[in-house]
């Protein structure tokens, strides 16, 4: 249903909704042997490997030890290491593999920490579609509304028109 290069956003304000798309995404990816990186830090982290050592103990270990699942806290503290980061990352995992799609969930109630402002996340969100859409990667944001203020959600809403496209009610819970 999701093309190669997408860059999604999903608007939750639940610990359910959190998990209830991001975890099918990583989970089928894992299973197909697609590189997958989960960007979360701290209790975040924790719920979402908790959630996917429910479904695909097994196959999830085995992507960590073959390299196929990563997690970091944050791309960058800045916009251009952000992208750097992101540039590299897809880069080096599309290298070792054949014909494959990259899967990212990035958790930005956690992202926003690294960053100055939440401003500057906005920036690297908005320029960061480019790399996703050179490349077969599928990206899904996630944000916790309970964690941002209304023009930072406007904002973000903005910096993924994927979604529009998709039917913006299937990422809102």
């Amino acid at each position: 249903m999701v093309q190669a290069g997408a860059h999604l956003a999903t608007y939750f304000s639940s610990e359910a909704g959190r998990l209830r798309i991001a975890v099918p995404f990583l989970r089928d990816g894992i299973a197909l042997g697609q590189p997958c990186f989960l960007i979360a830090t701290g209790e975040v982290l924790d719920r979402y490997i908790a959630a996917l050592e429910k479904e695909v103990k097994k196959e999830l270990a085995l992507a960590r030890r073959r390299g196929l699942f990563a997690t970091a806290p944050a791309p960058g503290r800045t916009v251009e290491q952000a992208l750097a980061f992101w540039d590299e990352r897809i880069g080096a995992a599309l290298s070792g593999v054949g014909p494959t799609i990259v899967r990212i969930v990035g958790d930005m109630a956690c992202v926003k920490t690294s960053f100055e402002t939440v401003h500057q996340m906005l920036i690297f969100e908005r320029q960061v579609g480019a790399i996703i859409k050179q490349s077969p990667t599928v990206a899904v944001c996630q944000y916790d509304v309970r964690e941002f203020d209304g023009a930072s959600l406007l904002e973000a809403i903005k910096a993924h028109p994927d979604v529009s496209d998709l039917g913006f009610a299937k990422f809102v819970v």
